[in-house]
């Protein structure tokens, strides 16, 4: 009697910077970053799968301080580090 959920990557996606001429701690001047993610459910009782489309926004800065991406998928991070270095 459990539901599992399983999620992989579909797409992730970099936006640039709105604008080049604003404050360095404002996110319209630096890349964004996209992802979507399927999440599937799976119901062992009743044989049933469901399956979700999540999209997630990432901003280099999350309340005046910097995102953390910690608990994102390794290729997220990896991509974070570049735009945002």
């Amino acid at each position: 009697m459990a539901i599992v959920k399983t999620s992989a990557i579909s797409e992730i996606v970099v936006t640039p910077a709105k604008s080049t001429d604003r404050e360095v701690t404002d996110n319209d001047s630096h890349p964004v970053i996209l992802i979507n993610t399927f999440d599937t459910y799976t119901d062992d009782v009743a044989d049933t799968v469901t399956d979700f489309l999540a999209t997630t926004l990432l901003s280099k800065f999350t309340d005046g301080s910097p995102t953390d991406v910690s608990g994102e998928d390794a290729i997220v991070q990896s991509i974070a580090s570049a735009i945002w270095s």
